[in-house]
């Protein structure tokens, strides 16, 4: 869980106060028993109204460090040798809201500890998203879209891929309705598009055309600094001659915020093909297996 301290630069701020005062008066009337003294009303205090303030840019920073450790250790069918992957990422990502809308600009550096020539930036990501619109009493529906760039070798070298767009619906589930406010539920789909310089990748593969993604999250605040949550992931990957590869991911996760500014996690993820061609493509959806499972210990700092 993050969370996030917002740096607010207003862009403008204009405001015209006016103050008329009126003044009283009295009148003396007099009668042939008793004299009565009436003061007249005060008149109305009349002001220019105040112009609206213009929308504010928010800009945000956030530092996310992780590192991963594969559940089980591996052994060579060939050489015997025995390997545990383990990594540590360092991803750095920067907001900028004006109004209804949010922008965003990630990039993530994977550092391989077993292997230091692996070590590489991963691809950036650029997105857009504006804030969602109410369906009704019970859900949101906010939309999205993303620019996708390579900056790893391997990417461009191997798969030719020059840049990638997309664009997505996140359907949220209005949970205050229920009563349920440390519960949230979402569920979003998107559809990317994939340029690539050539329709075969280096290892003879026919190279992906585009994606289709369909994720849930469901989350629960168990305190207001302890959460959990759970996140499944299905990318149906289509290459350019038709044939459909799918891809999952499961995660769990439990979050700590120290403070508004810093938070820890532990996690356990698999993420793999949905059917093992090892295995003569039997059914790989599972929440834990011995190869493709890791655990991950994690830092999150927002300024």
């Amino acid at each position: 869980m993050k969370l996030n301290l917002w740096i607010t630069l207003p862009l403008s701020m204009i405001c015209v106060l006016a103050n008329a005062q009126g003044t009283a008066s009295t009148t003396t009337t007099t009668a042939t028993t008793a004299t009565t003294t009436a003061a007249a009303p005060a008149a109305t205090s009349t002001a220019a109204p105040t112009k609206e303030e213009a929308p504010k840019v928010k800009l945000g920073l956030s530092y996310d460090a992780k590192y991963s450790l594969q559940a089980e250790t591996q052994t060579d069918e060939k050489t015997g040798v025995k390997t545990r992957s383990q990594g540590l990422s360092h991803t750095f990502t920067g907001t900028m809201g004006y109004g209804d809308y949010n922008s965003f600009a990630t990039m993530t550096y994977e550092q391989d500890l077993l292997d230091s020539n692996a070590s590489a930036w991963s691809d950036a990501s650029l997105g857009a998203s504006k804030k969602a619109w109410k369906l009704g009493e019970y859900f949101k529906l906010g939309p999205s879209m993303s620019l996708g760039l390579p900056l790893k070798d391997s990417t461009r070298n191997a798969t030719g891929l020059q840049y990638s767009i997309g664009g997505g619906l996140k359907l949220t589930l209005n949970t205050k309705a229920f009563a349920m406010d440390s519960l949230s539920v979402s569920h979003a789909v998107s559809a990317t598009k994939f340029f690539t310089n050539y329709d075969t990748t280096s290892s003879g593969s026919p190279s992906r055309s585009h994606r289709i993604r369909n994720q849930t999250v469901i989350g629960y605040n168990i305190t207001d600094s302890l959460s959990v949550e759970g996140l499944g992931r299905l990318d149906s990957n289509y290459s350019v001659n038709g044939v459909v590869t799918n891809f999952f991911i499961l995660s769990e996760s439990l979050s700590y915020s120290l403070n508004d500014n810093v938070s820890v996690g532990i996690s356990h993820s698999n993420a793999a093909n949905y059917l093992n061609s090892q295995k003569d493509y039997q059914n790989n959806f599972k929440l834990y297996d011995s190869e493709s499972s890791s655990y991950a210990v994690s830092l999150s700092v927002s300024l």
